[in-house]
């Protein structure tokens, strides 16, 4: 019966099918055990007492120290810290009225669990105080923030068809779309990438991609070296601004204080190395961490006598280290550092047509490099023991140069775009009661652009154009043109947050507000605050929040959002103003289980003073013409890994219209508006030491304009070329795509971890269109399309 359905028929009925099929294994597998307690590694169990009555401590902190991981003693005194990775720890307890208490040599081993019993002597104090420790996973009541999502970094590494890639697996949370399977990017409840704050140990940075001239496939973020992600995808508390969508808050572990540790891996991309271990001659008092990447397949193209013309050899590595050192039992010093180069070289290249740099009978030589580099110093303090100080430093910047050389001769065209982020930048939390913290910031940020063009030509033909442009230092032979541009614009901020808990832990309320001012707009803007979360029951959960975002426009900023099409040379003149955005939001969050985890969120977007590109006689100038809105709504399905079951997963269906216009226009779709999308995540060990990972994908299709045609389907010329039609009135058609893979893990002679996997992308094989492009006479359409069927494998040795 089937075999009699339209095509487009039985396509939608298998996508269904597969969507249906990874739900119900969830679904099923959530019925059979609702019981289910999250792990991923080990668990670190017990309780905590008092040493002299034996009572149980309920609230007491515990934090796993180098880590992030750590818990709050139940009402039984009962504690679970889950999702500790294999070695051996320190663990710190606090709690009002009581002797701090480190625990020390704690082992923990992958599958098992550690039980600790712990007792607190007392301290007489004289005032209701609570202790700073690090942040940990928040409680459901603990949480105040709306739609906040959080990956575990096992969840990245075993991710398919990501490539172990953080954004790439960011891409899958509900309210982000990606917009090609080719780009690290991602686009967050109608924002734009350059929108969302990216902030790596308390430093915020800009161009966070690799491999930009392909797009960005990679991030900047090694999942070596992270400990923890999260995902807050609009109203954002004060201690965040400057940008109007989203923000992403990614740590970096610390490394090992007792043992070292090593691991390699490679796949058809690249290859990789780690370390770990506790610094020389401190012992436990600090640790050190690094890791490197590289592409390696430019290295053997390379070696190839017969390199077809015009063979593209693109490349990339970065390393990244941490060293931590506790200063004192109070105070610790933590020092950051990443460098990368990527690298783009076509050779053999011919022009089409005459040209006056190159003639129409030679080959050039197109050359692209980008440095990134970052390095940063964090001093926590705890000065007291209800106050805690993070100041931090930092230096980010970003380096690209083009180069078009000509091979005949040494006529060549050079550009190089520096742009730097100087910032100092300090957090302040202190805590006035049990239920009631305030936490005080500010700080000070120069953006830094340098340009310069260098021209490199033949004399004779440069000195019929220019005869009066001779210079003592020209050659007989070439000229050399230098050209400079120079923009800086400084940034402050301060921000007031009180996080208080009305009826804990029934209600807590979190009100703020910050204040930010840029010399480049030469305005101070204000940016008011709130969320709530009310526990209508013991594990259901009603959020919601609302809020004033502001972003200032800079050359960095715009020039992540338009890069060439902005006329740079004007960029002194343009007078700019700050964006803003007005978020609304409001959802629940169901937790029957420590496993499993059901939210549904609505949220609405108001914007205006958007920065737009108006089309002048030849540039495109900037300004804030541009009004916009975006709503939806996002489910969230999600079972954790979980030690005694099998599988685990999750699944989501965002629903989203963006729109936006600008000053004689009416509102059109954004071009990355997908009014529905769906991502279904499930892993699966049947048995033993083998894994099944799927994941699928389903997004509607995203719009474009087409040419205006006139009653027998012929363009429509004028004088300034092809007539465009409504803009975005037109879909591609829908995107899909299901990624398997199966994974084997093992240890050689008992002792050395090693994983081999295979996987598949797009294993339907289909044709996903990225998007349409025309003939000079724009009667005939093509398409270029995304990832094929394509076969990977990838091995690592180590933990």
């Amino acid at each position: 019966m089937q075999a009699g359905l339209p095509v487009s028929l039985r396509r939608r009925f298998l996508l269904l099918s597969v969507i249906l099929l990874q739900l119900g294994i969830l679904l099923l597998h959530a019925q059979a055990d609702p019981n289910a307690t999250a792990m991923q590694g080990g668990v670190i169990r017990g309780w905590v007492m008092d040493s002299d009555s034996g009572e149980p401590l309920a609230g007491a902190n515990l934090i796993i120290d180098g880590t992030r991981l750590g818990a709050a003693a139940g009402l039984d005194g009962g504690y679970r810290i889950t999702d500790v990775p294999p070695g051996t720890y320190r663990l710190n307890v606090k709690m009002i009225g009581y002797r701090v208490k480190i625990i020390r040599q704690i082992h923990v081993a992958s599958d098992s669990i550690t039980t600790v019993v712990i007792t607190l002597e007392p301290q007489p104090i004289d005032l209701e105080t609570v202790t700073v420790i690090r942040r940990r996973d928040k409680e459901m009541h603990e949480q105040v923030e709306t739609s906040v999502s959080r990956l575990r970094i096992g969840e990245v590494e075993s991710l398919v068809g990501a490539g172990s890639d953080l954004f790439r697996a960011i891409q899958l949370m509900p309210g982000v779309v990606a917009r090609s399977d080719l780009s690290s990017q991602f686009y967050v409840r109608g924002g734009t990438p350059d929108q969302n704050l990216i902030i790596v140990d308390n430093v915020p940075v800009f161009n966070p991609y690799r491999l930009k001239m392909f797009g960005g496939p990679v991030s900047m973020f090694n999942p070596d070296n992270v400990e923890s992600v999260e995902l807050l995808p609009g109203g954002f508390p004060a201690e965040y601004g400057d940008k109007l969508s989203a923000v992403l808050v990614v740590h970096n572990k610390e490394g090992d204080r007792f043992d070292n540790h090593y691991s390699a891996g490679a796949s058809l991309i690249d290859m990789k190395v780690f370390g770990e271990g506790p610094l020389p001659s401190v012992g436990e008092e600090g640790s050190w961490l690094f890791s490197a990447r590289r592409t390696y397949y430019d290295l053997l193209l390379n070696k190839l006598e017969d390199i077809p013309r015009g063979t593209v050899f693109p490349f990339f590595q970065d390393y990244q280290g941490k060293i931590a050192y506790d200063l004192s039992p109070t105070q610790k010093l933590r020092i950051n550092f990443t460098n990368s180069t990527e690298g783009l070289e076509l050779k053999d290249l011919e022009p089409e047509g005459e040209d006056d740099f190159i003639s129409e009978d030679s080959l050039f030589t197109i050359i692209n490099k980008t440095d990134n580099n970052l390095f940063s110093v964090g001093w926590i303090n705890a000065f007291s023991d209800v106050s805690l100080s993070n100041l931090t430093l930092s230096r980010y910047n970003d380096t690209r140069s083009f180069e078009v050389q000509a091979q005949a001769d040494s006529q060549k065209i050079r550009s190089d775009i520096d742009m730097r982020k100087l910032e100092i930048k300090e957090d302040l939390t202190m805590i006035i009661t049990r239920s009631h913290t305030l936490k005080a910031g500010f700080s000070v940020a120069d953006y830094i652009t340098d340009i310069t063009m260098i021209l490199t030509l033949d004399s004779t033909e440069y000195y019929q154009d220019n005869p009066d442009d001779r210079r003592p230092s020209d050659t007989l032979a070439y000229v050399e043109r230098k050209f400079r541009f120079q923009n800086a614009a400084t940034t402050t901020a301060y921000y007031l947050q009180d996080n208080w808990k009305i009826l804990p832990p029934r209600l807590s309320v979190s009100v703020g507000l910050r204040a930010d001012h840029s010399t480049f707009t030469g305005e101070w803007v204000y940016s008011p605050r709130l969320a709530f979360n009310f526990m209508l029951t013991p594990v259901l959960a009603l959020r919601g929040g609302w809020g004033h975002f502001y972003q200032a426009p800079n050359f960095v900023s715009l020039y992540e959002r338009f890069e060439q099409e902005i006329a740079w040379n004007i960029f002194e003149t343009i007078q700019l103003k700050t964006e803003r955005a007005i978020h609304y939001l409001a959802g629940l969050e169901w937790k029957p289980a420590p496993a499993y985890t059901a939210k549904v969120d609505w949220f609405y977007k108001d914007l205006d003073r958007l920065v737009m590109l108006t089309d002048s006689t030849e540039d495109y100038v900037p300004n804030n013409a541009g009004l916009g809105f975006v709503h939806g709504f996002e489910v969230f399905l999600k079972r954790d890994p979980a030690m005694e079951t099998r599988l685990s997963g999750w699944a989501s269906y965002s629903y989203s219209v963006a729109k936006e216009k600008g000053p004689l226009e009416v509102f059109h779709y954004r071009d990355f508006d997908q009014r529905h999308t769906m991502n279904t995540v499930v892993r699966v060990r049947p048995f033993g030491q083998w894994h099944i990972d799927s994941r699928f994908s389903y997004g509607s299709g995203f719009p474009w304009t087409p040419v205006k045609q006139d009653s027998l389907g012929n363009p429509i010329f004028d004088d300034d070329g092809v007539v465009w039609g409504t803009e975005n009135s037109e879909r591609y058609p829908f995107y899909s795509r299901w990624d398997l893979r199966l994974s084997w893990n093992h240890r050689f002679f008992g002792r050395l971890p090693f994983e081999f996997y295979i996987e598949i992308i797009n294993l339907q094989g289909r044709k996903n269109v990225y998007n349409y492009y025309w003939r000079n006479d724009y009667r005939t359409r093509y398409a270029s399309y995304m990832l094929p069927r394509m076969p990977f494998f990838g091995i690592k040795f180590g933990p």
